[in-house]
């Protein structure tokens, strides 16, 4: 298939690298900074452009790898030319797209992507939507092209599963920061942390999160509670979100006397 991609960021630069060393052919980068468009474009021996007015109808289908509040501001700029028209966002409609194009769709991949670590697609889950039956058949047959693990997952659904991404991801992620920090501010090394953090995430797959819950909160001991708030007192916000995290857990947990 042969690709237009707008973007030039984490997603533009891991789906599209996938794509190409899938044999999908890409023609040009789109990036309103035209060296970021042609630093990408160099990977793929694609053409990059810093105008939509020079965007190419040779292609079968044109990626919007944009950040999402800007996807509605650019295809609407963009003439309907027959393409598919695919956006890879977890929170964006596809109306947003279908408003503007006949054929249009969603590949969105479940993974955290970032710029100095490679992402194997292969068994990464791809979330695909189409507004008609042809889109439909193209966008799948892209995606297995890609990954093993393809689902269908209409925008209300999509939703969902971007916030619960961004929780188990993103939230986590803010949490091994802050871990991190309390660790230096008292000559500790953050690779102590590294094994719990493994074994964390492998229980939660094995045995589910319900029943790989451990700590203080959980057998609601109150000395080791008040030893870590008074640690956080000089972190108001930090201590606060210890607070309600341990009221979380607890909510969740009221009936189990699990000791960790």
């Amino acid at each position: 298939m042969r690709l237009i991609i707008l973007g030039s960021g984490n997603v533009a630069s891991a789906l599209g690298s996938a794509l190409f060393n899938a044999s999908h052919t890409i023609t040009q980068v789109y990036d309103r900074n035209l060296q970021l468009a042609k630093k990408l474009a160099l990977n793929f021996k694609a053409n990059p452009i810093d105008q939509l007015q020079n965007l190419s109808i040779d292609a079968d289908a044109m990626l919007f790898c944009l950040s999402d509040d800007i996807i509605p501001e650019i295809s609407s700029q963009i003439i309907d030319r027959g393409l598919l028209y695919l956006h890879t966002s977890g929170s964006v409609s596809l109306q947003e797209l279908n408003s503007c194009f006949t054929n249009c769709a969603v590949i969105y991949p479940l993974q955290t992507i970032s710029h100095h670590r490679a992402v194997d697609f292969t068994n990464v889950p791809i979330c695909i939507e189409a507004s008609n039956s042809f889109s439909e058949e193209k966008v799948k047959a892209l995606a297995k092209s890609i990954s093993q693990n393809i689902h269908f997952v209409n925008t209300e659904q999509r939703l969902a599963l971007h916030l619960a991404a961004v929780m188990v991801n993103n939230f986590s992620n803010s949490l091994y920061i802050s871990a991190n920090k309390i660790l230096e501010e008292h000559n500790l090394s953050t690779r102590l942390l590294n094994p719990l953090i493994l074994e964390t995430a492998m229980k939660a797959i094995e045995l589910g999160p319900d029943k790989s819950q451990t700590g203080p909160a959980l057998r609601n001991d109150q000395l080791t509670i008040k030893k870590h708030l008074q640690l956080l007192d000089s972190n108001t916000e930090l201590k606060l979100l210890y607070q309600l995290l341990t009221e979380q857990i607890q909510q969740q947990h009221k009936s189990n006397n699990s000791n960790s």
